[in-house]
């Protein structure tokens, strides 16, 4: 019944979840590598998505083609909605 969650390396399972982890993770966060993460956009006035910021997260993980948008919500207008989209 239990057992091991495991993905094989360089699928692209793996590399979406290493494009998860670095979108979740927020710089300063990873005291053995504090450049790790996404940089911190919040209270940034919209759009907050630049080249520097899906720059960032390209050369963290460089297997992966990042496509990058964002949209304010439809009830919210001060929520902005960011879309990731991968391919390997």
């Amino acid at each position: 019944m239990g057992g091991v969650a495991q993905t094989e390396q360089d699928s692209f399972e793996d590399i979406a979840n290493c494009v998860e982890a670095i979108c979740r993770t927020p710089y300063g966060f990873r005291l053995d590598n504090p450049d790790f993460g996404f940089p911190s956009i919040e209270l940034l006035s919209q759009p907050v998505l630049s080249e520097d910021v899906i720059e960032t997260v390209q050369n963290q993980e460089p297997r992966a083609s990042i496509l990058m948008t964002e949209a304010p919500g439809l009830l919210d207008q001060l929520i902005d909605n960011i879309t990731v989209e991968i391919s390997a």
